[in-house]
């Protein structure tokens, strides 16, 4: 087992390899440089996946290595905006996904983590 470290705000590990397998956990919208959280779902969404690729780039990896995601939204009528970040993001890749709206404190709005797989050989 590896653990990829980053700066993180509690007591957890940003990204774990295993088994051949990267788990990367939940990644708020935050902006990685500023810490300032931007106002829209498609921010926050844009900033999620960049931290995302952050961790898969220390893996050696890159996005079409994900095979599954889970997006949590601070509401079920961001879904299109943070539909459309992700759209941008993986092109022609298509992950599987769930997506689940849940009720998040202050003005987090998109939690995105993801799985990827690591290549043998």
């Amino acid at each position: 087992m590896k653990i990829f470290e980053r700066k993180s705000r509690g007591h957890y590990s940003p990204a774990v390899l295993s088994n051949g397998t990267l788990y990367i956990s939940g990644q708020l919208g935050d902006d990685l440089e500023t810490g300032v959280m931007p106002a829209s779902p498609e921010e926050q969404a844009r900033n999620c996946l960049l931290k995302i690729e952050a961790l898969l780039e220390q893996a050696g990896l890159t996005k079409e290595n994900i095979v599954m995601t889970r997006a949590y939204t601070a509401k079920s009528d961001f879904w299109g905006p943070v539909n459309a970040e992700y759209i941008r993001f993986f092109g022609d890749h298509k992950p599987a996904r769930l997506v689940v709206p849940v009720g998040f404190d202050a003005d987090i709005l998109v939690e995105i983590e993801a799985m990827a797989e690591v290549p043998q050989g």
